[in-house]
């Protein structure tokens, strides 16, 4: 693998007046998918029509926050295991792929 940014860790451009072609593929790939995830999320139908529990909210609001499934548990007095249940529950509800998906497609959607 290429360590393309052992030079500079950043790819920002501010001191400089032109692009180089590293930066610019690079730039260029990760605005191409960043576009393409923005796309699937906001786009991609509802699996469920099924509304979420007021824990199923609760866990979401705590994932928004950055809480790992622990903290969550601790916070809310449940086992990990329990807000593992609900969180996988919410992310099928919202059809979403994964916890980040399911935060964002929650706040679109005005649940938190």
């Amino acid at each position: 693998m290429v360590d393309f940014m052992s030079r500079d860790p950043s790819i920002s451009l501010r001191d400089e007046k032109q692009i180089d072609n590293k930066r610019f593929r690079i730039l260029h790939a990760l605005t191409s998918q960043y576009h393409l995830r923005l796309c699937e999320l906001v786009d991609a139908p509802t699996v469920s029509c099924k509304p979420l529990t007021s824990k199923e909210i609760e866990c979401l609001r705590w994932c928004k926050e950055g809480k790992t499934n622990w903290e969550i548990g601790e916070i809310m007095m449940i086992s990990e295991k329990t807000v593992e249940f609900h969180i996988s529950n919410l992310t099928k509800k919202l059809g979403a792929s994964n916890r980040i998906s399911a935060v964002i497609k929650g706040m679109y959607k005005g649940l938190i």
